[in-house]
């Protein structure tokens, strides 16, 4: 039997959890901000990337995304049971099928890499990047259960997939390799441990061993808002060394980015204040941190990527693509800042 429920709805769930969901193709967008800048800088110097370049680093980035997601689920289907929480469509398979499935995606994106990027470095970064991102949940290793190691193995596999990954594809400058690789893993890093802060009480009680259960819900979220404001700095600077290194090009599309931090800030403001206390990523971060954030690796990809195609439709679907990741992200990430009921979450 192809699912467990032998119901065909499963399969539109499935489908419409990996296209529409939080966990879905919009993950991707990890990249936007590694992929649009080390392109618009590029473009600057007189050396565009192609546009199938592009295209096969967001389809391999894909494949890794999807794969270590599904893992991620399967391996935690019986921990997610004890919380009460809804299972993912991917545990509604039977077990050897997702596996098949998980293969099948994995199998398309390192073929999408030996046969197209034309690199050592981008092969060896992408192959980490799915071996650290499977062992992050799969025993023996199950980082995730190894408290610290859970976050620098989570963060280290972004930044080789999004970051270093599209770098050695495409080629840029290495300060702009440096300057990307530090936002991304300060962004991603503070994420990860926001999320284990959020799932405290479900880790405590299932007895996951995570850095946050290690160290306590206090004192975490206290290291937390400190690192957060670290993170907030390094992407100030970040945001500060795009605009210096791409000229006077990238002035407006710094310019705005610099508003819609504003904006997101005061959104995240108001959400908060119209919200009953609970622990979530809204509460848990300064404001300053989660609007510059959602600035930084959102709204800047795009206004480089509309500056790229203003100057070359060729690079149109990926602008159009980007937008709609981002638009169904956008639109996950606001039901997920709403109270929920514990059996939603």
């Amino acid at each position: 039997m192809l699912i467990r429920g032998g119901s065909a709805l499963v399969v539109k769930e499935f489908i419409n959890e990996s296209l529409l969901g939080n966990k879905g193709i919009c993950k991707v967008n990890k990249v936007w901000l590694g992929l649009a800048v080390f392109s618009f800088l590029n473009a600057n110097e007189g050396s565009p990337p192609l546009p199938s370049d592009l295209l096969g680093i967001i389809l391999a980035v894909t494949c890794w995304s999807l794969t270590g997601f599904w893992i991620n689920d399967l391996a935690d289907e019986q921990v997610d049971a004890l919380a009460g929480r809804k299972p993912s469509s991917i545990c509604l398979f039977a077990r050897y099928r997702a596996i098949a499935l998980i293969g099948i995606v994995a199998l398309i994106g390192i073929g999408c890499v030996l046969m197209y990027s034309g690199s050592s470095g981008a092969i060896l970064s992408y192959t980490l990047a799915l071996a650290i991102g499977y062992a992050y949940s799969i025993e023996p290793v199950r980082f995730k259960d190894r408290e610290k190691w859970g976050l620098w193995a989570f963060t280290l596999c972004v930044v080789l997939a999004c970051v270093l990954f599209p770098w050695f594809w495409i080629r840029s400058s290495c300060i702009s390799l440096i300057l990307i690789l530090s936002m991304v893993f300060c962004d991603e890093w503070i994420k990860i441990y926001g999320h284990e802060v959020q799932d405290y009480q479900d880790d405590f009680s299932s007895l996951s061993k995570t850095h946050v259960v290690a160290l306590g819900l206090e004192r975490a979220q206290k290291t937390l808002r400190i690192q957060a404001h670290i993170a907030f700095a390094v992407l100030c600077s970040g945001l500060f060394l795009v605009g210096y290194i791409g000229g006077r090009s990238t002035f407006p599309a710094i310019v705005l980015t610099w508003l819609g931090a504003l904006a997101s800030a005061i959104y995240g403001g108001l959400a908060r204040s119209q919200n009953p206390p609970y622990i979530s990523l809204v509460r848990s971060l300064p404001l300053s941190y989660l609007g510059l954030s959602y600035a930084t690796s959102r709204i800047l990809p795009v206004l480089l990527l509309v500056q790229m195609t203003w100057k070359s439709w060729y690079y149109s679907p990926i602008l159009l693509w980007a937008c709609l990741l981002i638009a169904i992200e956008t639109w996950n990430w606001n039901k997920l800042a709403q109270p929920r009921s514990q059996a939603e979450c």
